[in-house]
């Protein structure tokens, strides 16, 4: 180990576009990661790779080995996460092969900072319960400031740049493992109101009259901004998707993650992804309408046969 500490976390599960068991998508303890964006850096992608990773035995005695961890950021975040068990951990301990974050200050020219073949170790009290989840975040909110005060747009890589590694290694130092927050009661759609949005700007509505087992879709639904943020997009988002209602309609649930809060909602749905054979059936796009790199799905509720389909929640 080089001496470089640093912290981590876990969550849960985005949806695939196959009918998924109800009430599946928060189960086993997970751990994923994100770096934050600072006041003038905006935090753009990037990726964390591991051959080997473990959680670190209070008793010295040895280590859980979790297998290789990959998290590819997506914005701040990513949505890859690695399951551990259930127990008491002193820490975590990743055999890192590459660590790359880019940003930019709202402009065109786009900054990429690279760390290859090091040893990040996060000490930390973990108790892990059945269903817990965790965050590995990744220095604090100074971190891309204070390396776009070495680096040069463009790729860059801290090897050979003692002031850049400085400012890399050091800010890990500041990294934390956080529980995921309480989960909201209050499902998405009441924290913003889709009579507010009937249609996206490609005109794809909301809800729709007429629908019925095996009925086919294309529903949007309206991201809220504090999502769209961490992903350095601006506004409300749109995720826009073919789905399809089950053949008897009967009503499932799903515990959903809030990008913005990362604590979780339960949806209620019958509708989802129209066999599309990927993991996610649609498109994100901004509020002009514009892709935004990222798939996404709807999910959807058919209140019975002839009645109304409502768009009732999404995941990327």
């Amino acid at each position: 180990m080089n001496g470089r500490t640093a912290p981590l976390l876990a969550w849960l599960a985005v949806l695939a576009c196959t009918r998924p068991a109800e009430g599946t998508f928060v189960g086993n303890p997970e751990l994923t990661a994100r770096y934050r964006s600072s006041e003038t850096r905006i935090a753009r992608g990037g990726r964390l790779v591991a051959p080997e990773s473990f959680l670190l035995e209070c008793d010295g005695e040895g280590d859980t080995a979790l297998g290789s961890a990959s998290f590819e950021f997506r914005g701040e975040r990513s949505d890859d996460f690695v399951q551990i068990p259930e127990g008491s951990y002193c820490g975590v301990f990743f055999v890192v092969q590459e660590l790359t974050v880019e940003f930019d200050d709202g402009g065109a020219a786009l900054t990429s900072v690279t760390a290859r073949d090091f040893d990040l170790v996060v000490p930390a009290d973990i108790q892990v319960g059945p269903g817990d989840t965790f965050l590995l975040d990744l220095a604090d909110d100074t971190w891309l400031d204070a390396l776009a005060q070495y680096a040069i747009a463009g790729a860059n890589e801290v090897e050979g740049d003692p002031d850049l590694a400085d400012a890399f290694f050091g800010g890990l130092e500041e990294s934390t493992v956080a529980d995921a927050p309480e989960a909201p009661d209050t499902p998405l759609e009441g924290r913003l109101d889709l009579a507010d949005y009937p249609v996206s700007p490609a005109g794809t509505p909301t809800s729709e009259p007429d629908c019925g087992a095996g009925v086919t879709f294309d529903l949007a639904f309206p991201v809220p901004p504090a999502a769209m943020a961490t992903i350095g997009v601006d506004g409300v988002g749109w995720c826009e998707a073919g789905l399809q209602f089950t053949a008897d309609l009967a009503p499932l649930t799903a515990t959903q993650l809030d990008y913005a809060s990362l604590g979780t909602y339960t949806v209620t749905y019958n509708g989802w992804g129209e066999g599309c054979g990927a993991l996610h059936c649609g498109q994100l796009t901004d509020d002009a309408g514009a892709p935004v790199g990222l798939p996404c799905t709807v999910l959807a509720y058919c209140d019975g046969e002839g009645g109304l389909a409502t768009a009732t929640g999404y995941a990327w």
